[in-house]
């Protein structure tokens, strides 16, 4: 802060002008308190306003800390109406310049007490960058800072910052994957949307053109970038030919351009990579759940999503009466038109949109669908054509369900149901679970197991394990289908 006294500093930079700042931040607005601010809130950088080049002063500063400590103090953590002006009222970069520099000089175990308030003011000055960084920092922190950062994130409430929460409830494990499913609950009902819907609603465009697409611009010369189907960029030249990576710069390009397109690649490269694997499985539990969507929504996030619109070319897609029979199915070409089986033009009834289970598709249709794919080489984000199906009652669904009780299984193989949507039973003594139970659809799957696995991983992860299935509810098709193809790979 040292450029805001220009007695000090012949460079010193402008301040904010008391009539300028956010009301909050006014000194007729000052706090009057006996509480001292604590030597942990100084400045990490310098604040600027939206807009301008002054930044806060000293007084506005200490305001600010005012402000916060009030507003955050105990165990509050919300984005109240004042601390909301005072966000959107600063510069975002320098706001997140603000939040890195906080994170480098004061890691969570030294915001407790007065300074617990420190912590959660990234609340007000974290932007995407400093929300990527704190989404990394839950993966990695013990379960109670955990939690800290995890409210964080959702007090920002930013579509950022709830698609990674939406990442940690995917890819997470334990109790803090919990607690991130909690938090996106809690914001689905606060704007009366379903969990699945708000999820549609976070996924990020990444700045592509209505294509799919992205042009990275090096002056005279011109690259285009792409997606294939597992979210990956394709880099393409002018003429369409496939490069590995860009070139170096020669003398007729543009320097500074160059650069930006490097800088563009990179990160398009580095978001693609966080959202890929979780939008895929994202698609895949939509139909094993046999989710659908309005025709509206699926035109707009999905068919119409410059991102998400890679992996709907790759899929057959259905539409269903209100009985759930499907009445049609489909695919989007080239050009986001919709055409059957024999690739002509479709006009497909109303009703809801789905993703196609093969079960609901005869072998005849399976078979067009498939050379049809073979023929324009579509290679699917994960197996719907080709996904091996059991059927009630045949011989290798009863021998399948036979093999899980006769055989035992490393304790691993059990923890690895738990990224497939198993929850993990209650903790018994000594630490050790022994169950894991599933819901697919109104099949309801508990598998017990002997001697057990240790919450924290040390004991029965290498051990066998022998297997007993309960199966409750509604045992439909798919959702029996789908189970067994869990078995499949948890006995081998």
């Amino acid at each position: 802060m040292l450029r805001a006294h220009p007695e000090l500093d012949p460079d010193a930079a402008s301040q904010v002008p008391d009539e300028a700042l956010p009301e909050p931040l006014r000194s007729r607005n000052a706090i009057k308190t006996r509480k001292t601010l604590p030597e942990t809130w100084r400045p990490y950088g310098e604040l600027k306003l939206a807009g301008g080049e002054a930044i806060l002063g000293p007084q506005a500063f200490e305001r600010l800390g005012r402000l916060l400590q009030r507003e955050l103090d105990g165990s509050r953590e919300l984005l109240t109406p004042p601390l909301a002006a005072v966000r959107e009222a600063l510069d975002p970069d320098s706001a997140d310049d603000f939040a890195a520099a906080l994170l480098d000089e004061l890691p969570i175990w030294k915001c407790s007490g007065k300074s617990r308030f420190v912590y959660k003011s990234l609340i007000v000055f974290a932007h995407e960058r400093t929300v990527a960084r704190l989404s990394t920092q839950v993966m990695k922190q013990h379960y109670a800072d955990a939690c800290k950062t995890l409210g964080v994130l959702a007090a920002i409430g930013s579509d950022a910052a709830m698609l990674r929460i939406s990442y940690i409830a995917t890819r997470g494990r334990g109790g803090i994957k919990r607690r991130a499913q909690e938090r996106l609950r809690a914001v689905a009902r606060r704007r009366g949307l379903s969990e699945d819907q708000l999820a549609d609603r976070l996924v990020p465009d990444l700045g592509l053109d209505p294509r799919g697409s992205a042009i990275l611009d090096f002056g005279p010369r011109q690259f285009t970038v792409t997606f294939d189907e597992a979210l990956k960029p394709l880099l393409l030249d002018g003429a369409g030919k496939r490069r590995k990576s860009l070139p170096r710069p020669n003398s007729r390009d543009d320097a500074e351009l160059a650069a930006a397109a490097k800088r563009r690649l990179s990160q398009l490269k580095k978001d693609a990579r966080t959202l890929a694997s979780v939008q895929i499985a994202r698609l895949e539990q939509a139909m094993i759940s046999g989710r659908r969507w309005t025709r509206r929504d699926f035109e707009r996030f999905l068919a119409g999503h410059p991102l998400l619109v890679h992996l709907v070319r790759r899929l057959v897609w259905g539409v269903y009466g209100d009985s759930g029979a499907l009445l049609a199915d489909f695919r989007l070409d080239e050009q986001g038109e919709q055409v059957d089986r024999e690739d002509e033009a479709l006009s497909p009834p109303e009703g809801p949109v789905g993703i196609v289970h093969p079960l609901e598709l005869g072998a005849e249709a399976l078979a067009t669908w498939g050379a049809l794919f073979s023929d324009y080489e579509l290679i699917q984000p994960f197996h719907q054509l080709d996904r091996p199906v059991y059927r009630r009652g045949e011989p290798g669904a009863e021998a399948l369900l036979a093999a899980v009780g006769e055989t035992r299984v490393p304790g691993g193989r059990i923890l690895g149901l738990t990224s497939k949507g198993w929850q993990r039973g209650p903790i018994e003594d000594n630490g050790f679970f022994y169950s894991v139970r599933a819901a697919i659809g109104g099949l309801r799957a508990a598998l017990s197991f002997r001697p057990g696995i240790n919450v924290d991983g040390v004991y029965g992860v290498d051990e066998d394990q022998a297997l007993v299935l309960k199966l409750e509810g509604e045992i439909g098709p798919v959702p029996y289908s789908e189970l067994l193809l869990q078995l499949e790979g948890l006995v081998g």
